[in-house]
Protein backbone atom coordinates (compact mmCIF):
# COMPACT_ATOMS: atom_id res chain seq x y z
CA UNK A 1 0.00 0.00 0.00
CA UNK A 2 2.85 2.42 0.82
CA UNK A 3 4.45 1.73 -2.54
CA UNK A 4 1.11 2.35 -4.27
CA UNK A 5 0.58 5.60 -2.41
CA UNK A 6 4.11 6.72 -3.22
CA UNK A 7 3.57 5.89 -6.90
CA UNK A 8 0.31 7.83 -7.01
CA UNK A 9 1.98 10.81 -5.32
CA UNK A 10 4.84 10.72 -7.84
CA UNK A 11 2.41 10.63 -10.75
CA UNK A 12 0.43 13.54 -9.30
CA UNK A 13 3.60 15.60 -8.87
CA UNK A 14 4.87 14.76 -12.37
CA UNK A 15 1.52 15.47 -14.06
CA UNK A 16 1.07 18.94 -15.59
CA UNK A 17 -0.56 21.36 -13.16
CA UNK A 18 -2.24 23.30 -15.95
CA UNK A 19 -4.66 22.61 -18.77
CA UNK A 20 -5.15 23.82 -22.29
CA UNK A 21 -7.33 24.10 -25.36
CA UNK A 22 -5.45 22.94 -28.41
CA UNK A 23 -5.88 21.60 -31.93
CA UNK A 24 -5.42 17.83 -32.19
CA UNK A 25 -4.64 15.92 -35.39
CA UNK A 26 -7.12 13.04 -35.74
CA UNK A 27 -5.95 11.02 -38.74
CA UNK A 28 -5.31 14.16 -40.74
CA UNK A 29 -8.45 15.99 -39.60
CA UNK A 30 -8.54 18.74 -36.94
CA UNK A 31 -10.26 18.26 -33.61
CA UNK A 32 -10.55 20.42 -30.52
CA UNK A 33 -8.90 18.97 -27.42
CA UNK A 34 -10.02 20.52 -24.13
CA UNK A 35 -8.11 19.48 -21.02
CA UNK A 36 -9.69 20.99 -17.92
CA UNK A 37 -8.50 21.18 -14.32
CA UNK A 38 -9.61 23.16 -11.31
CA UNK A 39 -7.55 26.05 -12.65
CA UNK A 40 -9.62 26.23 -15.81
CA UNK A 41 -9.19 25.21 -19.42
CA UNK A 42 -7.02 27.95 -20.88
CA UNK A 43 -3.73 27.74 -18.98
CA UNK A 44 -1.16 26.24 -21.39
CA UNK A 45 1.01 23.33 -20.37
CA UNK A 46 4.55 24.77 -20.35
CA UNK A 47 6.06 21.91 -22.34
CA UNK A 48 3.37 21.81 -25.04
CA UNK A 49 4.06 23.07 -28.58
CA UNK A 50 2.88 26.64 -28.98
CA UNK A 51 1.63 26.33 -32.56
CA UNK A 52 -1.33 24.11 -31.71
CA UNK A 53 -2.46 25.85 -28.50
CA UNK A 54 -5.47 27.93 -29.42
CA UNK A 55 -5.05 30.76 -26.96
CA UNK A 56 -2.16 30.72 -24.47
CA UNK A 57 -3.49 33.87 -22.76
CA UNK A 58 -7.10 32.75 -22.47
CA UNK A 59 -6.96 32.25 -18.71
CA UNK A 60 -5.83 35.85 -18.25
CA UNK A 61 -8.50 37.23 -20.61
CA UNK A 62 -11.44 35.47 -18.98
CA UNK A 63 -12.25 33.33 -21.99
CA UNK A 64 -15.19 30.95 -21.72
CA UNK A 65 -15.52 27.39 -22.95
CA UNK A 66 -15.31 27.00 -26.75
CA UNK A 67 -17.83 25.48 -29.10
CA UNK A 68 -16.63 24.00 -32.38
CA UNK A 69 -17.58 22.17 -35.56
CA UNK A 70 -15.54 20.44 -38.29
CA UNK A 71 -16.39 20.42 -42.00
CA UNK A 72 -14.33 19.38 -45.04
CA UNK A 73 -11.14 19.03 -43.00
CA UNK A 74 -11.37 22.47 -41.38
CA UNK A 75 -12.37 23.35 -37.82
CA UNK A 76 -14.21 26.44 -36.67
CA UNK A 77 -14.30 27.37 -32.98
CA UNK A 78 -15.85 30.21 -31.04
CA UNK A 79 -15.84 31.36 -27.43
CA UNK A 80 -16.86 34.42 -25.42
CA UNK A 81 -14.26 36.73 -23.87
CA UNK A 82 -15.58 38.33 -20.69
CA UNK A 83 -12.75 40.81 -20.20
CA UNK A 84 -13.35 42.65 -23.48
CA UNK A 85 -16.98 41.79 -24.30
CA UNK A 86 -16.00 40.00 -27.51
CA UNK A 87 -16.59 36.72 -29.25
CA UNK A 88 -13.43 35.04 -30.57
CA UNK A 89 -13.65 33.21 -33.92
CA UNK A 90 -10.97 30.72 -34.96
CA UNK A 91 -10.46 28.65 -38.11
CA UNK A 92 -7.94 25.80 -37.93
CA UNK A 93 -6.43 22.93 -39.87
CA UNK A 94 -5.01 19.73 -38.40
CA UNK A 95 -1.69 21.47 -37.74
CA UNK A 96 -3.05 24.48 -35.87
CA UNK A 97 -5.00 27.75 -36.14
CA UNK A 98 -5.05 29.43 -39.57
CA UNK A 99 -7.03 32.57 -38.68
CA UNK A 100 -8.25 34.34 -35.55
CA UNK A 101 -10.78 37.17 -35.43
CA UNK A 102 -12.86 38.93 -32.79
CA UNK A 103 -16.10 40.91 -32.74
CA UNK A 104 -17.65 43.04 -30.01
CA UNK A 105 -20.96 41.62 -28.77
CA UNK A 106 -23.55 42.54 -26.15
CA UNK A 107 -23.17 40.79 -22.79
CA UNK A 108 -23.52 37.06 -23.43
CA UNK A 109 -23.90 33.82 -21.52
CA UNK A 110 -22.57 30.28 -21.76
CA UNK A 111 -20.83 28.52 -24.63
CA UNK A 112 -21.59 29.36 -28.27
CA UNK A 113 -23.06 26.61 -30.44
CA UNK A 114 -21.08 26.31 -33.68
CA UNK A 115 -22.63 24.96 -36.90
CA UNK A 116 -20.75 24.23 -40.12
CA UNK A 117 -21.56 23.45 -43.77
CA UNK A 118 -20.45 24.45 -47.27
CA UNK A 119 -17.16 25.99 -46.18
CA UNK A 120 -18.61 28.25 -43.52
CA UNK A 121 -19.54 28.39 -39.85
CA UNK A 122 -22.19 30.03 -37.71
CA UNK A 123 -21.75 30.75 -34.01
CA UNK A 124 -25.01 31.05 -32.05
CA UNK A 125 -25.19 32.14 -28.43
CA UNK A 126 -27.51 33.39 -25.70
CA UNK A 127 -27.33 37.08 -24.94
CA UNK A 128 -27.94 38.38 -21.43
CA UNK A 129 -30.77 40.64 -22.67
CA UNK A 130 -32.94 37.61 -23.48
CA UNK A 131 -32.19 37.42 -27.21
CA UNK A 132 -30.31 34.87 -29.32
CA UNK A 133 -27.45 36.22 -31.42
CA UNK A 134 -25.32 34.79 -34.23
CA UNK A 135 -22.17 35.47 -36.22
CA UNK A 136 -21.34 33.86 -39.61
CA UNK A 137 -17.79 33.37 -40.91
CA UNK A 138 -15.73 31.54 -43.51
CA UNK A 139 -12.03 30.78 -43.85
CA UNK A 140 -11.58 34.15 -45.62
CA UNK A 141 -14.01 36.55 -43.95
CA UNK A 142 -15.95 37.21 -40.76
CA UNK A 143 -19.46 38.64 -40.76
CA UNK A 144 -21.07 40.88 -38.19
CA UNK A 145 -22.79 39.66 -35.00
CA UNK A 146 -26.53 40.21 -35.11
CA UNK A 147 -29.56 39.39 -32.95
CA UNK A 148 -31.52 36.50 -34.47
CA UNK A 149 -34.62 36.09 -32.36
CA UNK A 150 -36.12 36.61 -28.92
CA UNK A 151 -36.13 34.12 -26.10
CA UNK A 152 -34.10 31.26 -24.70
CA UNK A 153 -31.83 29.32 -27.04
CA UNK A 154 -32.96 25.67 -27.10
CA UNK A 155 -30.68 24.23 -29.75
CA UNK A 156 -29.41 24.28 -33.32
CA UNK A 157 -28.75 21.75 -36.10
CA UNK A 158 -27.63 21.75 -39.75
CA UNK A 159 -30.14 20.71 -42.42
CA UNK A 160 -29.43 20.97 -46.14
CA UNK A 161 -26.49 23.33 -45.64
CA UNK A 162 -28.55 25.72 -43.51
CA UNK A 163 -28.45 26.38 -39.79
CA UNK A 164 -31.74 25.72 -37.99
CA UNK A 165 -31.94 27.64 -34.69
CA UNK A 166 -34.70 27.12 -32.13
CA UNK A 167 -35.68 29.32 -29.19
CA UNK A 168 -38.53 29.70 -26.71
CA UNK A 169 -40.07 33.18 -26.54
CA UNK A 170 -41.42 33.39 -22.99
CA UNK A 171 -43.29 36.62 -23.67
CA UNK A 172 -45.58 34.92 -26.20
CA UNK A 173 -44.99 31.27 -25.22
CA UNK A 174 -44.04 30.49 -28.80
CA UNK A 175 -41.48 28.09 -30.17
CA UNK A 176 -39.45 30.15 -32.66
CA UNK A 177 -37.56 28.45 -35.51
CA UNK A 178 -35.31 30.28 -38.00
CA UNK A 179 -33.21 29.16 -40.95
CA UNK A 180 -29.84 30.76 -41.78
CA UNK A 181 -27.77 29.88 -44.90
CA UNK A 182 -24.25 28.71 -44.04
CA UNK A 183 -21.09 29.04 -46.07
CA UNK A 184 -21.06 32.83 -46.35
CA UNK A 185 -19.90 35.70 -44.14
CA UNK A 186 -22.50 38.14 -45.42
CA UNK A 187 -24.81 40.01 -43.03
CA UNK A 188 -27.62 37.81 -41.79
CA UNK A 189 -30.72 38.59 -43.89
CA UNK A 190 -33.70 40.29 -42.27
CA UNK A 191 -36.44 39.17 -42.27
CA UNK A 192 -35.17 35.69 -41.55
CA UNK A 193 -36.81 32.61 -43.02
CA UNK A 194 -38.64 31.15 -40.02
CA UNK A 195 -41.87 30.60 -38.17
CA UNK A 196 -43.53 30.73 -34.76
CA UNK A 197 -45.44 27.83 -33.20
CA UNK A 198 -47.77 28.62 -30.24
CA UNK A 199 -47.31 26.25 -27.32
CA UNK A 200 -49.79 24.87 -24.81
CA UNK A 201 -50.38 27.42 -22.06
CA UNK A 202 -49.60 24.79 -19.40
CA UNK A 203 -46.00 24.39 -20.61
CA UNK A 204 -43.45 26.70 -19.04
CA UNK A 205 -40.42 25.40 -20.98
CA UNK A 206 -40.89 22.71 -23.63
CA UNK A 207 -38.69 19.64 -23.93
CA UNK A 208 -37.23 19.89 -27.44
CA UNK A 209 -35.43 17.24 -29.52
CA UNK A 210 -33.68 17.62 -32.87
CA UNK A 211 -32.34 15.18 -35.43
CA UNK A 212 -30.77 15.57 -38.88
CA UNK A 213 -29.44 13.22 -41.55
CA UNK A 214 -27.89 16.09 -43.50
CA UNK A 215 -30.61 16.80 -46.06
CA UNK A 216 -33.65 16.38 -43.81
CA UNK A 217 -34.31 17.13 -40.18
CA UNK A 218 -36.96 16.80 -37.51
CA UNK A 219 -37.76 19.11 -34.62
CA UNK A 220 -39.98 17.50 -31.99
CA UNK A 221 -41.27 18.94 -28.74
CA UNK A 222 -43.58 18.18 -25.85
CA UNK A 223 -47.05 19.60 -26.53
CA UNK A 224 -48.62 18.82 -23.15
CA UNK A 225 -51.42 16.42 -22.20
CA UNK A 226 -49.52 13.37 -23.46
CA UNK A 227 -48.94 14.82 -26.92
CA UNK A 228 -45.83 15.49 -28.98
CA UNK A 229 -45.52 17.77 -32.01
CA UNK A 230 -42.96 17.93 -34.79
CA UNK A 231 -41.79 19.96 -37.76
CA UNK A 232 -40.21 18.28 -40.79
CA UNK A 233 -37.37 20.32 -42.31
CA UNK A 234 -35.90 19.94 -45.80
CA UNK A 235 -34.70 22.05 -48.70
CA UNK A 236 -38.26 23.18 -49.44
CA UNK A 237 -38.80 24.61 -45.97
CA UNK A 238 -40.86 23.57 -42.95
CA UNK A 239 -43.75 21.09 -42.93
CA UNK A 240 -46.13 20.83 -39.99
CA UNK A 241 -46.47 20.91 -37.13
CA UNK A 242 -47.82 17.39 -36.80
CA UNK A 243 -49.24 16.51 -33.37
CA UNK A 244 -49.53 12.90 -32.17
CA UNK A 245 -49.86 11.03 -28.91
CA UNK A 246 -46.62 10.21 -27.16
CA UNK A 247 -47.63 7.78 -24.40
CA UNK A 248 -44.05 6.94 -23.47
CA UNK A 249 -43.47 10.41 -22.06
CA UNK A 250 -41.42 13.35 -23.23
CA UNK A 251 -38.10 11.60 -23.85
CA UNK A 252 -36.34 12.50 -27.09
CA UNK A 253 -36.50 8.93 -28.37
CA UNK A 254 -40.22 8.58 -27.75
CA UNK A 255 -41.09 11.96 -29.25
CA UNK A 256 -39.02 11.47 -32.40
CA UNK A 257 -40.36 7.95 -32.83
CA UNK A 258 -43.97 9.01 -32.34
CA UNK A 259 -43.80 11.94 -34.74
CA UNK A 260 -42.00 9.99 -37.49
CA UNK A 261 -44.80 7.48 -38.00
Amino acid sequence: MRRLNALLLAVAIAAPAHSEVRIANRNGAPDLLVRATQRGIWSPIPASPRHDVLNPSGDLLGDGAPGHAVHDGKLGAAWLRASTGEIVIVTASATGPTSVDTAVVSPALGTPTVLSADGGWLAVWQSADGTVSALPWTSDATGEPAPLLDGLLLGAIVVGGDGIIISHDRATNDLVVVRIPLGRALPIPVPINGLRVPLDSTLDLPSVCMSSDGDRGTLAWESGKGLASALAIDGAGFTGPLTVRSPSGASCTSMLRATSR
